[in-house]
């Protein structure tokens, strides 16, 4: 006997009526789906806040909402280019001085590299002293210290280099800055140490940084001591950016 020869048509082939009828109830239509578009914006210039580099950036949205952002150049202010070949030839001028003489700084060592300032610019260095917070300022900086009754910024430099994001724990050696425009005090982990460096050992830098958009720009030198490269910070640039505004003699009570 044929397979269904004897079953009526409608059972072999059911109809969309008949599906219907078996469930109570009329068949359901898809809802159609919205259609998703992927917008992407160009952005030129955009000027980042607290810097004088400006940007150009593409901004994509998936319907309507913004998924990523893309920095595709970045290029220097006219101003800002033209303080940096000022500072170039500065550095190059201090430098060459220095090759003919012994320059006297003081190293210490962040994560694994190595860095140094000039020992004339620096006051003493003493062990971290309870800092107080400030409101409405950068995390790396951690507040104000009082040493020998003197109002002292403390800045994490760890944190300021993009090295470490954990401010969990303060650095346990400050080293002491002060001129007629400031007083701050540079927080590092490991204890400073005093060299007399021959000035012929330090290279210039600013072909490294001032032709471009990096913002290691207090880095005036490289000392080279054997497989040794040490980084020459000035100090006047390297605070140049945080502009926190306190007077020598403010005391803390």
């Amino acid at each position: 006997m044929a397979l269904g020869k004897n079953l009526p048509k409608q059972q072999l082939i059911p109809t969309e009526k008949a599906e219907g009828s078996s469930h109570g109830s009329k068949k359901r239509k898809t809802p159609a789906s919205k259609k998703k578009t992927v917008k992407v914006t160009k952005k030129t210039p955009v000027v980042e806040k607290g810097n004088a580099i400006e940007s150009e950036e593409l901004v994509i949205e998936n319907s309507g909402n913004r998924i990523a952002s893309i920095t595709t150049k970045r290029y220097l202010s006219k101003a800002e280019y033209q303080r940096r070949q000022e500072l170039k030839k500065k550095f190059d001028g201090q430098l060459s001085q220095m090759r003919s003489s012994r320059i006297q700084v003081v190293t210490f060592q962040l994560g694994t590299e190595e860095y140094a300032l000039q020992i004339a610019k620096t006051k003493e260095v003493v062990v971290t002293p309870s800092i107080s917070k400030l409101p409405h300022t950068p995390d790396h900086i951690r507040g104000v210290a009082n040493v020998r009754g003197q109002s002292v910024v403390a800045v994490d430099l760890m944190m300021k280099f993009g090295l470490s994001v954990d401010d969990a724990e303060i650095p346990s050696f400050m080293v002491v800055m002060k001129n007629d425009f400031y007083q701050i005090g540079l927080l590092v982990d490991q204890v400073p140490v005093a060299q007399t460096i021959e000035g012929e050992k330090v290279e210039s830098a600013s072909n490294m940084f001032m032709d471009t958009t990096s913002d290691e720009t207090y880095i005036m030198g490289l000392i080279k001591l054997g497989d040794r490269t040490i980084f020459l910070l000035d100090i006047d640039e390297l605070v140049e950016g945080d502009k926190v505004s306190l007077s020598p003699e403010a005391q803390l009570v």
